[in-house]
């Protein structure tokens, strides 16, 4: 009689783990709005070096870039289980990274929520692009 116990109690435990094992519960999502844009040294930039350090970051951290205008880009991450689009706004000293779309991310409009992954993708994409910002030295101005 006791294996079948054992064996009703671990089957519930797995099935109990599954939510965690797919990454969780969905979370609000934290959109990056109007953060400061880093450059070396106190140098200014122009907003073509502004453009051109967020495409650099996208393509270091494998998201697609599409410029859509001097101070918009477009960028896509796609895996096997799911796609993620946002939309990049920046100025010269400022930068947003806003959600646009997703598949098989958990997305609810009307709360707010996405796979918890999502917001760590936008700082890691942020952290990019500033690296890259960095390394491109723009011209003191």
């Amino acid at each position: 009689m006791r294996r079948p116990a054992l064996a009703l109690a671990t089957l519930l435990m797995s099935v109990a783990a599954l939510p965690a094992l797919a990454g969780g519960r969905p979370i609000p999502i934290a959109e990056i709005i109007d953060a400061p844009l880093t450059w070396p040294n106190g140098t200014s930039a122009k907003l073509a070096d502004v453009q051109a350090a967020v495409v650099a970051g996208c393509v270091v951290k494998g998201w697609v870039p599409q410029v859509q205008a001097p101070d918009r880009v477009h960028a896509v991450l796609t895996r096997p289980d799911y796609r993620a689009e946002i939309d990049i706004t920046f100025t010269t000293s400022t930068l947003s990274i806003r959600y646009a779309d997703s598949q098989g991310l958990d997305w609810n409009p009307d709360k707010r929520l996405i796979h918890r992954n999502f917001n760590r993708w936008l700082i890691l994409l942020q952290t990019a692009i500033n690296t890259e910002a960095v390394r491109s030295r723009p011209a003191a101005g």
